[in-house]
């Protein structure tokens, strides 16, 4: 903490918020309020959040508010001494600290970056990889339809799941289709296809048409034991623009969808454990947001869910605590504040502390948050789907989740292989995954085996034969036979002169 030799300063913090503002304004509030008292009266940060404050997504403001908070400053507030610190709380066409695009990961292009909201699309990827490194699956299927978003989720994630395998010194066999899920023959076409190549299926789309594919996957008989399905969306609660991770929607296929989910893991964020800590920061974010007028229609089209934007204002309260932490460090240490690119560094390879009940999180070497994920499954047979493990990304470890729940397979160890052990018919396209041939190459194998097995007594039984014949008095060896001279005794026999060798 600066001492009382630090000089007054004074600190501008600019946030600049595209969508739930019922959250984000508030919690931008209560973090500068929080850091004046950690470390004034030497440091003072002044804020100011700009955005719309009702409800919906407002991205397409982003640039202008950028361009023109920064030429404010440039031209008339830094000449008073005072520092900026931007806190963009979304939108990844922007140059945010939360922004998704695989775009932003180039700090070559984007030094003063550090994104401090878990990335949306390359974090996930990580943790379907450690889900295959941990099971040994080493080919998988992708079943794509990346049109069932509006900001293309899907189309990134397709993108990047494969890509991770594929980096992998060609550890990985990878099949890919592009599909629309929405037609049930597309669906029966690309499972149909799948279930040739591998028996580890991504299905990378809405969660409704998830559901869909899977119901088409179950009449196809390939949710038992043989398959796994795996699927990934932002977090474990509904979205309007993912949908919601779950089997149940109240109808018709309500039944089966539950039977077939129980062969699904879903990559997701972890969700927060509740603790008095994140209770009391929600209270006072309701609070703050009722004070300033804020309201939200929950039901409006383009509206964020509140479970997701109480998440968000968890990472920027977050957010601007780690960049007061390192604003003040810069001061005490005598560091200048005008080298964006050196601020920036020095929070690389960090741990910063949050609002989540045990859990810090890590700006990894490339200036990006690591966090926790999880992955759920269905732990009972009614169908309770729950964390069953919980990704470190920092670490790059597994650990159970708290539940002490388990996926409902793995009470079972029915955890299967990714393909079948095919053998000599390793390298035929129809040996992965398919029962009917499973079973011609079981029963072929089958034949081939009796047959040696049967050459083999024949080849016995032949040897001791001649080895009986062998050892008998009345053999009469080659070596007894020989031609005598004609001057010997002669027999005739017709017109063949037969002659041997008396004793």
């Amino acid at each position: 903490m600066c001492d009382v030799s630090c000089s007054d300063l004074s600190v501008l913090v600019v946030g600049l918020v595209g969508y739930s503002a019922e959250t984000l304004f508030p919690a931008i509030e209560l973090a500068a309020k929080e850091a004046n008292q950690l470390y004034g009266p030497h440091v003072t940060f002044n804020y100011t959040v700009l955005g719309d404050r009702t409800s919906g997504g407002h991205c397409h403001q982003f640039q202008e508010l950028v361009l023109s908070q920064l030429a404010e400053f440039y031209y008339q507030q830094r000449k008073n001494g005072t520092h900026l610190l931007l806190l963009p709380t979304g939108c990844s066409a922007s140059i945010v600290h939360g922004g998704s695009d695989s775009a932003l990961k180039d700090k070559s292009v984007y030094p003063t970056l550090v994104r401090l909201l878990p990335s949306k699309v390359e974090d996930y990827a990580k943790t379907f990889l450690a889900i295959m490194q941990r099971n040994r699956w080493r080919t998988a299927t992708f079943i794509c339809d990346s049109n069932s978003s509006v900001d293309y989720y899907f189309h990134a994630a397709c993108q990047q799941f494969q890509a991770i395998l594929k980096g992998e010194a060609n550890l990985y066999t990878v099949y890919d289709s592009q599909n629309d899920l929405s037609v049930e023959y597309s669906r029966r076409l690309a499972l149909t296809t799948a279930r040739a190549q591998s028996r580890v299926i991504l299905i990378l789309a809405h969660m409704d048409l998830v559901r869909l594919t899977l119901v088409t996957a179950f009449r196809l008989g390939m949710t038992k034991d043989d398959y796994v399905f795996l699927t990934s969306l932002w977090y474990n609660f509904n979205n309007p623009e993912l949908g919601a991770p779950h089997w149940f929607r109240n109808d018709s296929l309500d039944e089966v969808a539950l039977a077939a989910f129980k062969s699904l893991l879903i990559v997701t964020m972890s969700s927060p454990e509740d603790s008095k800590r994140l209770r009391e920061f929600h209270s006072s974010i309701d609070s703050i947001s009722r004070k300033n007028n804020i309201t939200v229609d929950y039901t409006a089209a383009n509206a964020i869910p509140k479970p997701e934007g109480e998440l968000y204002a968890i990472f920027a309260h977050a957010a601007f605590h780690a960049a007061a932490q390192m604003v003040n460090e810069s001061i005490a240490s005598g560091t200048d504040l005008n080298n964006g690119v050196d601020f920036a560094r020095r929070m690389y390879n960090r741990t910063f502390s949050s609002l989540l009940e045990g859990h810090s999180f890590t700006v990894n070497a490339n200036g990006d948050r690591d966090s926790l994920y999880a992955v759920l499954a269905v732990t009972t047979q009614d169908g309770h789907l729950e964390e069953v493990l919980l990704y470190e990304a920092s670490q790059r470890i597994f650990y159970p989740s708290p539940s002490g729940r388990n996926w409902i397979r793995a009470d079972a160890l029915l955890v299967p292989k990714d393909r079948l052990d095919c053998t000599y018919y390793e390298n035929t396209r129809n040996c992965h995954g398919d029962n009917n041939v499973t079973k011609i190459v079981g029963a072929t194998l089958t034949v081939v085996v009796m047959v040696l097995l049967l050459r083999l007594i024949v080849l016995l039984i032949t040897r001791y034969a001649n080895s009986a014949w062998k050892s008998s008095p009345f053999n009469l060896h080659t070596k007894s036979l020989v031609f005598p001279p004609r001057t010997n005794i002669y027999h005739t026999m017709g017109s063949r002169d037969i002659a041997w060798r008396l004793p």
